[in-house]
């Protein structure tokens, strides 16, 4: 609006958001949230309008003023407002008041208490001697809440412009800005009134723009000038009005709104023509009563009873039903409704109800066999409980029984915890002699006897001894393998180094029975991912098994080949040692690796087959037990096996037929490699001088007899030897001699190893000693303790001297 000179008015207050259409009930959902939203303004031609509305008047005269304000407070006084009426030219207080008395007649008994105050501008917006919109907008506020207090429904006012000059202008606009903020928040009603004579053509658009509406007279009627932000609003109602018909149209629910007072639905939607065979235009061809016969004459009064609930219901509170209902073709069917208040008349009662329904009939059919099968069941519950009543009698007796079990059960576990700690006992106390045994044939073989006998005795007690060696490891392995207390530990690995490993682990035996061994590989290299010691004992083991069931002078095989053809694409082939060379063509990898062991030996009986793999099996029980074992190397083949997700099997046309093992283990696809020949056993090279050649060695055994067999042998490759027989003399010994290595027993009388390790460890003048645990604790966890101890290195009894060597090597 542009500033108007001193005698022009200015807008007292400019517009509040234009939140709804004044002629629709769709307003009401923009007015502030508590109490009833529309409110009478007493003025025909704008009727109902919600809590928040501001709009104008256009005057010419004071009777322009009266025939539209006298109405506005009227109304308001009648509806429990506080009313504030502030004048100015050309209506004083006076003369509204006296226009005001003739329509309320208790109009002064309403100024005693309060509920409205009729006052000069001067006292409400220039009462400091200049307009100040924050006191006039914050005097608003505190009006209502006062009013609000004594129990007013909320504040209704209005002013003239008059009064306003040129200089409060700025001021004023600014005020203006803030009232639509402060009016569309609050329960308030406005109406600004403009003089015609005192505004030009761009004051009046400037006003209309800032309203919500104005009233204006034409042609002696007054009318309604909307605003264009009012229009949009209006439009945007529209819109939404669309929208929510569109929504209630498409629903899956069927919906309705039914009239209490004429008993007839005024609107339904396509579901509800759907479940009921009723159309909107067939339910308003029907009677009130022709409607009601509809319902099941069982559920009538059910209904009735439900639509009195409505009718008292607070709005936004739902009520439910479920009813019978007939529909077009006949059929009873059953609903369920949930039911609200739609809308209300004048005077508050309910008018509309707005339901949704839905089809339940299945429900109601389904509850209805429920409950007979509920019948059924408790008839067979009486049953039951009798039938109870001797269950109990068994669940006592079997509670005994299991009570027996558990005590059986813990009873196993113990003895299976002490099985397995007398395994361990009993190979370590078996390894402490049988290490004297291995370490004196060693010793004779350096020596080297002139007696050829002598010689073969030596051979056949020391092959004898690595036997026992290798069942003692059996029964040990075995053991955890089956209980899974093994850990792998895997690497991406070839083949060829496994099987080089195993078949120099399975020589002797095949040496000593003279077989005639056949190996088959293929050229190219199959890499696995897996265990290279457990893979290279899966197949020692079965080599031995054939040397063993095979007669001296037999056959036996090893054939390796790969299995399941894959496609790959290029790859990088190594070569040779360590050479590498990109291959451009396309390549095919087997899936699988398959080892065969075959022999011509004794066969597998038919019966025997299937168990062979099974703990404790084994083909000769003859009493002489001529071929050995334990009946535990199958097992242990199977279970590492199967630890590496593979399969094994076994095959033999019967007794004297022979046999054959067949491993299969997935194959590693990430390398594939060329080669020319199978790699041979790889032994460490030792540098003889750095390992065997002077070195200060202290030989801690409480075993005499194994430790004078040990520091014998070392003493031939040229070592200082000191030996000792228990912890403490072992730790006395190293503070006196500072030795270079010690070879040390784990299981000592008065003092362990691992305790004389740590003591050891803690004398600085030892800090450089190379500590090697000499010992027949061999399982995973001892060697995890004796690292933990202080060891450098943990050999297992009897001792492979070199073994022993490659030991000092790395530790000198």
């Amino acid at each position: 609006m542009r500033a108007p000179s001193s005698s022009n008015p200015a807008a007292q207050c400019a517009a509040a958001p234009a939140e709804a259409d004044v002629r629709s009930p769709a307003h009401a959902a923009a007015a502030p949230p508590d109490g009833d939203s529309l409110r009478r303004s007493g003025i025909d031609v704008v009727g109902r309008i919600p809590w928040g509305t501001h709009f104008c008047q256009f005057y010419e005269d004071p009777r322009d003023l009266l025939e539209i304000l006298v109405p506005y407070f009227r109304e308001g006084l009648a509806a429990n407002e506080f009313c504030m009426w502030i004048t100015s030219e050309p209506l004083r207080v006076e003369g509204a008041k006296a226009a005001l008395a003739l329509a309320v007649p208790d109009l002064e008994r309403r100024i005693a208490e309060g509920q409205i105050e009729i006052l000069d501008y001067s006292e409400w917006y220039v009462r400091s001697g200049r307009f100040s919109s924050d006191e006039v907008l914050q005097g608003w506020v505190d009006k209502l809440a006062a009013a609000r207090a004594r129990g007013h429904e909320g504040l209704r006012l209005t002013g003239n412009t008059f009064w306003l000059e040129a200089a409060d202008w700025a001021d004023f606009t600014r005020y203006e800005e803030a009232v639509n903020n402060v009016i569309g928040s609050y329960r308030m009603l406005a109406i600004c009134t403009y003089s015609l004579a005192k505004c030009g053509a761009m004051e009046i658009a400037d006003v209309v723009a800032n309203h919500e509406f104005a009233l204006i007279r034409r042609a002696g009627r007054w009318e309604i000038i909307e605003s264009a932000h009012h229009r949009k609003t209006e439009q945007a109602l529209r819109e939404s009005e669309a929208f929510a018909n569109r929504v209630l149209a498409s629903s899956l629910n069927g919906l309705y709104i039914h009239d209490l007072k004429t008993g007839a639905n005024t609107f339904t939607n396509p579901q509800y023509a759907t479940l009921t065979g009723y159309t909107l235009d067939d339910l308003s061809r029907m009677s009130a009563p022709g409607f009601f016969a509809l319902f099941h004459p069982d559920d009538q009064a059910l209904v009735t009873a439900h639509l009195r609930a409505v009718s008292g219901a607070a709005d936004g509170e739902v009520l439910e039903i479920e009813y019978r209902f007939r529909r077009a073709d006949g059929q009873w069917r059953w609903f369920f409704s949930r039911d609200t208040v739609f809308s209300r008349d004048d005077d508050g009662s309910v008018r509309q109800l707005l339901g949704t329904f839905l089809d339940i009939t299945e429900r109601r059919q389904m509850q209805e066999a429920l409950g007979a099968a509920n019948e059924a069941l408790e008839t067979a519950n009486l049953e039951l409980e009798a039938q109870t009543a001797e269950l109990e009698t068994a669940n006592n007796e079997l509670a005994a029984q299991a009570a027996e079990l558990r005590t059986s059960e813990r009873a196993l576990r113990d003895a299976d915890r002490r099985k397995d700690e007398f395994l361990a006992m009993l190979a370590h106390e078996l390894r402490n002699p049988l290490a004297a045994v291995a370490t004196a044939l060693q010793l004779m073989e350096r020596l080297r006897p002139s007696s050829a006998a002598l010689w073969r005795a030596r051979d056949t007690a020391a092959r004898q001894a690595a036997h026992m060696a290798r069942m003692l490891d059996d029964l040990l392995d075995v053991s955890r393998i089956t209980r899974g207390k093994v850990s792998l530990k895997r690497e991406l690995t070839e083949l060829a180094p496994i099987l080089s490993s195993a078949l120099e682990a399975a020589a002797p035996i095949i040496e000593a029975r003279e077989h005639h061994l056949s190996v088959s590989v293929p050229r190219e290299a199959l890499h696995v991912h897996g265990d290279p010691v457990r893979l290279a004992q899966v197949v020692s083991n079965l080599l031995s098994n054939a040397a063993k069931y095979t007669q001296p002078g037999g056959r036996i095989e090893l054939l390796v080949e790969g299995s399941g053809i894959r496609s790959q694409g290029p790859a990088l082939a190594a070569q040779g040692s360590g050479s590498a060379r990109e291959r451009r063509s396309l390549v095919s990898e087997p899936s699988e690796a398959v080892i065969r062991v075959r022999d011509n030996g004794s066969g597998i009986a038919p019966e025997l087959l299937p168990r062979v793999f099974d703990l404790f099996v084994q083909a000769d029980r003859s009493l002489d037990r001529s071929q050995g074992g334990l009946g535990i190397g199958l097992t242990m083949v199977r279970s590492l096996v199967q630890m590496h997700g593979g399969q094994v099997e076994a095959h033999s046309g019967g007794l004297g037929q022979g046999s054959e093992f067949v491993v299969r283990l997935p194959v590693s696809s990430e390398f594939n490699v060329e080669r020319s020949e199978l790699p041979g056993a790889q032994r460490g090279t030792l540098n003889s001088e750095r390992g065997t050649a002077g070195r200060r060695i202290l030989v801690v055994d409480d075993n005499a007899d194994a430790a004078e067999m040990l520091a014998g042998l070392l003493e031939l490759d040229g070592h200082e030897v000191a030996t000792a027989h228990s912890g403490p003399a072992a730790v006395l010994l190293a503070a006196e001699h500072h030795p270079e290595v010690v070879l040390l027993d784990i299981g000592l009388p008065q003092m362990d190893g691992y305790e004389v390790a740590r003591r050891i460890r803690q004398d600085p003048a030892l800090s450089d000693v190379v500590l090697i645990a000499v010992t027949g604790y061999g399982q995973d966890e001892d060697r995890e303790r004796s690292r933990r101890a202080g060891f450098n290195h943990h050999l297992v009894k009897p001792v492979d001297p070199d073994t022993l060597r490659r030991a000092l090597a790395d530790g000198a």
